[in-house]
């Protein structure tokens, strides 16, 4: 392709909107790692209480 097409299709409202459908679904895969990340976190903090109460005894 030539320099003047790429500028073009780049400049275009159809890259334009499909950039913005890809930057949102970044941001939901980004979310739900997040939330992945908290419960594994969560899972972690819950073993280590439960092996101090185990200790205890």
């Amino acid at each position: 392709m030539h320099r003047s097409d790429l500028q073009m299709l780049f400049a275009s409202k159809a890259f334009k909107e499909w950039e913005k459908a890809r930057d949102s679904g970044t941001k939901l895969q980004l979310a739900v790692v997040e939330r992945l990340d908290a419960v594994i976190r969560a899972f972690g903090s819950l073993g280590n209480v439960i092996v101090g109460v185990l200790r205890r005894r």
